[in-house]
């Protein structure tokens, strides 16, 4: 089974997206929005229908097929669930009972009964909870705020391996709530119309550069760990 195949699926491990993006410094601007693009200086014409779901980063371990290692604290990536709710992307291969796995990103959602307090809901891939952590759904593993209260991540959903690999998401309020203080997005799943992505990528790495922006098509991230 050749996970690249079908890569181009909302459903396949990109997620449907063309390009995956990194910053060194955060960018605090939504730059699916015209005052976003504005402010970073981006041309609205080339940003065309593009799509792009923005994360805030807390750097961890890398909990990826890469690290031969043991991860005990992988880097945490903030999200809004619905993005990726909405559009359908990746594929859950697991989830807590109660949930259906086609609205099961709605389980990052705050306030999700029986979780108790200071126990906040993740999800991550395959490689990721079950190689990189010996985790499964259900499983909990210990994180202290930024500033040092303890809390607990609670895996309520695996995915299929992905471009996510090494990474474990929460909800982006749940983010900012125990990390307040990392300002911006550091992590960008970029859907660029059909024939574009180049074209797309040389805006984006141009006028971004001075916040270290680093692109790979989201097939040859998806390449380096199978």
């Amino acid at each position: 089974h050749n996970p690249l195949a079908q890569a181009q699926r909302r459903d396949s491990g990109t997620g449907g997206f063309t390009l995956f993006g990194e910053s060194a410094i955060g960018i605090l601007y939504n730059l699916n929005s015209q005052p976003g693009q504005q402010s970073m200086g981006l041309d609205a014409d080339v940003l065309q229908g593009v799509q792009m779901v923005q994360l805030r980063v807390h750097d961890g371990d890398d909990a990826s097929c890469l690290n031969l290692n043991r991860a005990q604290t992988p880097r945490l990536l903030g999200l809004q669930p619905g993005q990726l709710q909405r559009r359908g992307s990746f594929t859950f291969t697991e989830t807590i009972e109660s949930a259906e796995k086609e609205q099961a990103w709605d389980l990052l959602n705050p306030g999700a009964p029986g979780l108790g307090e200071n126990v906040v809901p993740a999800v991550g891939d395959y490689a990721t909870i079950y190689w990189a952590l010996g985790k499964s759904v259900g499983d909990e593993l210990d994180y202290i705020d930024e500033k040092g209260r303890k809390f607990r991540l609670r895996i309520v959903g695996m995915l299929k391996n992905s471009i996510l690999q090494g990474s474990l998401l929460i909800s982006e309020d749940e983010f900012v709530s125990r990390f307040p203080s990392e300002d911006g997005y550091r992590m960008f799943l970029i859907d660029t119309p059909e024939n574009r992505a180049e074209y797309v990528a040389g805006e984006l790495s141009a006028r971004l550069m001075d916040f270290g922006l680093t692109l790979t098509p989201a097939t040859q991230r998806l390449a380096q760990f199978n």
